[in-house]
C-alpha cells in the first residue's frame, strides 16, 4: 500500500498493523477513520476531503451532526489506555482487585489511582480510565480487558 500520508489512530490499530495482524486482503478493504465534518465541507480548502466529502454527499452517506465522537474522546481515550499500559508494569490485576472478586470496579479503580495519582481523582476520570479498556460495557474491568493492555505492552516491546 503506498503510503502518502499520516493518520492518527488508535494505538491498537496501529499495533495491529505494524505487528503485521492488520492488512489489505484485496483493493476492496476498507479503513474507517474520523474524519471532522468541516473537513469534508470544505474547510482549510483540502482538495482530496471536500471530494470525499462531495461522494458521501450523493451517496446519502454523509455524517450526521451526532454521527461522531468528540476529539477530546479520542484524545483522553488515547491517554487513558496510555496510563493503564504504565500500570499494568507496575501492578497486576491481582494487586488490583481489593475485593477479590474478580472484577476491577470504580472504588477499585479510584483507589488505584489515588495511589498513583497522590490525591483523589474526579469521577470523570475515573469513568474515562474504565471506558477506554471495558471493551464489554459492563462498568467494570475484567482480568481479560487488563491483559489485553499486556499484550499489547508486550508487542510494543517487540518492536
Amino acid at each position: 500500500i503506498p503510503r502518502k500520508g499520516y493518520l492518527q489512530t488508535d494505538s491498537d490499530l496501529h499495533s495491529e498493523i505494524e505487528q503485521g495482524e492488520y492488512y489489505y486482503k484485496n483493493s476492496t478493504d476498507e479503513l474507517t477513520v474520523a474524519l471532522p465534518r468541516n473537513l469534508l465541507n470544505g474547510f482549510c480548502g483540502i482538495q482530496p476531503l471536500i471530494e470525499v466529502g462531495q461522494k458521501l454527499k450523493e451517496a446519502n452517506k454523509f455524517p450526521d451532526e451526532d454521527d461522531y465522537m468528540p476529539a477530546l474522546d479520542v484524545v483522553l481515550r488515547h491517554a487513558c489506555k496510555a496510563k493503564w499500559r504504565e500500570i499494568a508494569h507496575l501492578m497486576t490485576f491481582d494487586d488490583l482487585d481489593l475485593k477479590k472478586d474478580g472484577v476491577l470496579d470504580r472504588y477499585e479503580i479510584k483507589m488505584m489511582m489515588r495511589q498513583l495519582l497522590g490525591y483523589e481523582p474526579s469521577d470523570f476520570a475515573v469513568d474515562d480510565m474504565i471506558n477506554a479498556i471495558d471493551d464489554n460495557k459492563t462498568g467494570t474491568i475484567n482480568s481479560g480487558e487488563f491483559s489485553y493492555i499486556l499484550a499489547t505492552m508486550e508487542r510494543k516491546k517487540k518492536w
